[in-house]
C-alpha cells in the first residue's frame, strides 16, 4: 500500500510520510497562536512557527509510542503517516488481543500527556516575571527569553491538547481504540466493540460541531477547529460502525449455509453423460486432472444439450479461477475475505472437503446483505 504524501525518512524500517492534509492543521494552528499571541509581532511569528513544528514533533511521538508498544506486542509498524486528523499508525496484522490493542492505543495519549508534564515543570522553573520589564523595552536577550518561555508552554500546551484529544472516546481516536478493546474484552468480540466505539464516536463528534457553534461568537478560529474535529471524527465512527455491523454479519456466514450440489466431471466428458444431473439443477465442476478448471451451468447447458449431446464439457463451461477452492470448514470474516476478491470475475467456486468436491458456494448470496 502507498500513501500519497511527503516521505521524509523512517523509523525502525517503517517509512514516515507528511500527507498534504497535515498542511492545514499546520496552517490552522500557526493561525491559532498569531490571534493568541498580541503587542509583539516578533513573539507572534515565532510562536505560529514553532506551534507548527511542536505539533510535528508532538504528533510524531504519539505514533512512534503506538509502534514501539505494537512491536512489543508482536506485530509490525506498516507505516507512519502524519495527517488532517493528526497522525496514523499502520500496523502489518491485527493486534492479537484487547489487551495489547488497549496498551497499543493508550501509549501515544500517555506519552503526550507525560510530556505536557515535564514541559510544564520546565515553564515553571525557567519562567522569570523580572525579564518581563526588559522585553517591554525591547532588549534582544530579553524578547529570546520570552520567545523561548513561549515555545516550552506551547510544548506543554500541545502535548495536553494531543493526549487529552486522542482519550476521546470515540473512534478512530484512541480512546474509542479502548473502548473497543473494552468491549471485546466483555463479550469476547472485536466487533462488537468498534460497532459500540463507534456509535460513541458519532455522539462526541456532534457534540464537538455543537460546542463549536456556540464559540463563534467569541472566537471563529476555536470554532473552526472543533468543528472540523467534530465532522473528521464523525465520519471515522461512522465508517468503524460501519465496518462492525458488516464484520458482525459476516462472522455469521458459514459455507454449509450457502453450499449447492454439484458433481466433478473430466473436461472431455459429453454432456449426455451428465444431462440427469443437469436435469436436477446439479452444477458440474469440470476438472482436469482432478482439478476443477470451470462449471456448468444447469440451464445454459440445456440449450447445448437440445443441439448435441455429445458436445464436451470444456466447450460450454465457464472458466474459474485456477486452483481456488473453498474449505468447507470456512467460516465468518475470514470466509467473507478469502472469497469476496473473486466475487467481481465469477458467479460460483468449488467448495472441497478433505480433498474431495463437496458442492459449490454461489459468492452473490453470501456477500450480498453484508
Amino acid at each position: 500500500m502507498r500513501t500519497s504524501g511527503l516521505r521524509i525518512g523512517r523509523i525502525g524500517g517503517a517509512p514516515v510520510i507528511v500527507t498534504w492534509s497535515w498542511l492545514v492543521v499546520a496552517v490552522l494552528l500557526a493561525a491559532t497562536f498569531v490571534d493568541g499571541f498580541a503587542e509583539d509581532r516578533t513573539v507572534q511569528v515565532m510562536s505560529a512557527i514553532s506551534s507548527v513544528l511542536i505539533l510535528f514533533i508532538t504528533v510524531l511521538l504519539h505514533e512512534i509510542a503506538h509502534g514501539w508498544v505494537a512491536r512489543l506486542s508482536g506485530v509490525g509498524v506498516r507505516e507512519y503517516l502524519l495527517t488532517f486528523f493528526g497522525g496514523e499508525t499502520s500496523f502489518t496484522a491485527p493486534m492479537p488481543g484487547p489487551g495489547k490493542a488497549a496498551a497499543t492505543a493508550a501509549a501515544g495519549p500517555l506519552t503526550n500527556l507525560l510530556l505536557a508534564a515535564l514541559l510544564w515543570m520546565v515553564f515553571r522553573v525557567t519562567a522569570d516575571d523580572s525579564v518581563l520589564p526588559a522585553y517591554v523595552e525591547g532588549q534582544t536577550g530579553a524578547k529570546v527569553h520570552v520567545i523561548a518561555m513561549v515555545a516550552v508552554y506551547m510544548g506543554a500546551f500541545i502535548n495536553l491538547m494531543v493526549g487529552a484529544f486522542n482519550l476521546l472516546p470515540a473512534l478512530p481516536l484512541d480512546g474509542g481504540q479502548i473502548v473497543q478493546s473494552l468491549v471485546w474484552r466483555l463479550t469476547g468480540n472485536r466487533e462488537r466493540g468498534m460497532v459500540a466505539a463507534g456509535w460513541l464516536g458519532l455522539v462526541v463528534g456532534f457534540g464537538l460541531i455543537v460546542i463549536g457553534l456556540l464559540e463563534t461568537r467569541r472566537r471563529l478560529t476555536m470554532t473552526i477547529w472543533l468543528i472540523l474535529i467534530g465532522v473528521t471524527v464523525m465520519q471515522g465512527a461512522w465508517a468503524s460502525a460501519r465496518r462492525g455491523r458488516t464484520a458482525l454479519r459476516a462472522a455469521s456466514r458459514t459455507v454449509e449455509g450457502f453450499i449447492e450440489p454439484a458433481v466433478a466431471a473430466a473436461r472431455t466428458t459429453p454432456l449426455a453423460d451428465v444431462a440427469a444431473d443437469l436435469a436436477r439443477g446439479t452444477w458440474i465442476v469440470v476438472t482436469d486432472r482432478g482439478a476443477p478448471i470451470g462449471y456448468v451451468d444447469p440451464p445454459a447447458a440445456q440449450t447445448a444439450l437440445a443441439g448435441n449431446d455429445q458436445t464436451p464439457l470444456d466447450a460450454v463451461m465457464v472458466a474459474l479461477p485456477r486452483g481456488v477452492a473453498v474449505p468447507i470448514t470456512l467460516s465468518g470474516v475470514a470466509l467473507v475475505q478469502s472469497v469476496a476478491p473473486y466475487a467481481a470475475t465469477t458467479r460460483l467456486l468449488p467448495v472441497v472437503d478433505t480433498g474431495r468436491l463437496a458442492g459449490v458456494l454461489p459468492l452473490t448470496p453470501l456477500i450480498t446483505g453484508l
